[in-house]
This record gives structure tokens, sequence and C-alpha cells, in this order.
């Protein structure tokens, strides 16, 4: 009896949970209700419909592209990062602190050059940097080499101002200069790194 209620009792549209609650749910019912959400999308239904509908065929084509043809994919991947690449010949380090750190075409750039010209700076670093002809920079001959070249800058004098006159003083590691060099181990002296 209770059957036949079901199937003669007039049917209303019921929400869709109640269909799956229930358990009396068939799929002709479930299809009606889905049609009945798809049929009146507002505007912004429609939109969120055609953004995920174009993601959706793009990255189809492409997973297609590269499941059917993984070589190809492969190799377009690898000069797209060649011609990325090409980039680096262009580019420029820059390490003077005004160029890093104060805005080109401002007061403050135009005041810094101002303060430059009329007090200019007391000292400037040099950097000098050697390089092994053949072997380790580290091995004895090479730095041996450079102690040589060392006490020959230290020589070089000009209108009786030499290295150690005009240096910034820090003594400590065997030379009256601030100087940083992997030769202060040996006290900057010859007989040491005989």
């Amino acid at each position: 009896a209770i059957l036949a209620l079901a199937i003669t009792a007039p049917q209303e549209r019921p929400c869709p949970g109640s269909l799956l609650l229930s358990g009396m749910a068939t799929v002709a019912d479930i299809s009606a209700v889905e049609k009945a959400a798809s049929e009146t999308p507002n505007m912004f239904g429609r939109w969120a419909g055609a953004v995920e509908h174009a993601f959706e065929s793009q990255f189809y084509k492409v997973g297609f592209f590269v499941g059917t043809r993984p070589c190809s994919s492969l190799a377009a991947s690898l000069v797209l990062v060649v011609l990325c690449a090409g980039g680096f010949s262009q580019l420029n380090s820059e390490s003077r602190a005004d160029k890093l750190w104060i805005p080109q075409d401002t007061q403050a750039r135009t005041d810094e050059t101002a303060f430059t010209e009329h007090f200019p700076p007391g000292s400037r670093f040099v950097n000098l940097l050697l390089e092994a002809k053949d072997g380790d920079a580290l091995d004895k001959g090479s730095l041996q080499a450079a102690m040589e070249l060392h006490h020959r800058v230290e020589a070089i004098s000009y209108e009786g101002t030499n290295l150690t006159s005009i240096c910034i003083a820090q003594a400590g590691d065997g030379h009256p200069c601030f100087i940083s060099s992997v030769l202060g181990a040996w006290g900057y002296d010859k007989a040491a790194l005989a």
C-alpha cells in the first residue's frame, strides 16, 4: 500500500537534497533538477562559465599537444629557456651605493652630487684580483708570485708618496695598512712564505 501511494501520489518538484536523502531519486529526477538549475544562470554564472570554458579548452589543447608530442614539447621548452637566458648577456651589476639607494633625477641625488664636489671622500678602496696562470692560486708558487707583486707595488713611489703613506692605517696582520689578503697569514714576509 505504501508503494502504491508513492507511485500514484502527485509529484511535486522536490529539492535535490531531499531526493538524495530519501533514496527514492532516479537518474531522471536528478537530471531534471540539474536541467532546471542550469536553465537560468545569472550574469556572473554565464561569465564564470565562459572563463572556465576558455581555460579548460586552452589547457586541454596544451595537455593534448604535450601528451602526443613529448619530444617536441621538451625541445620547445628548451628553446624558450635559451631565448630567455639571452638576457643575461645584457646584465650589468651595479655596486655603487649612490646609484643603488639614491633615486636618480631627484633633489637627493643633486644634493649628494654637490656634497661630494665640496667634500670629497677622504679614502677610496681598490681591489686587485690575481689569477694563477697554471695550477692552484693557493699553491706555493702562486703565493710567492703574489708576494713579489705586493712588494713591487709597495716599492712604487711618486713625488715622495708611497702605499704606506697614503693608505688607511690599520696594523695587525704584519702590514701597517688596511689590506685584506691571504698574504697576511705570512705577515707579508717573503722569508716566512719561502
